[in-house]
């Protein structure tokens, strides 16, 4: 039943509303009650997508995946922390709330 479920989950999960996941949840806890599904506790849609989700992004990104030459090539990016060496300071004019800066 799981696997009908989430066989193309991310393709159909945009469309459902707030009432099609309380009731596909609803749905997996009688299941879990009556014994109908091999987990060891009651699962959620949300957590199913989020578990699709990162084993097809894993399986895709290992070269032999047919998607795997779909995805952008991996970049190496260094970035460089940069040091304040300048000093604020903020001034407030009495007559007007515009805020000024000086160095």
């Amino acid at each position: 039943m799981i696997t009908l479920i989430t066989y193309a989950i991310s393709t159909w999960y945009g469309f459902l509303n707030k009432s099609h996941v309380l009731q596909i949840n609803s749905l997996f806890k009688r299941a879990f009650k009556y014994g109908y599904t091999y987990v060891k506790s009651v699962i959620k849609l949300e957590q199913l997508l989020r578990d699709y989700d990162d084993k097809l992004l894993t399986k895709a990104t290992q070269g032999n995946h047919a998607m795997h030459n779909l995805l952008p090539s991996p970049k190496s990016t260094c970035y460089k922390q940069l040091t304040n060496t300048r000093s604020w300071l903020v001034i407030r004019l009495n007559h007007t709330t515009q805020k000024y800066i000086h160095q």
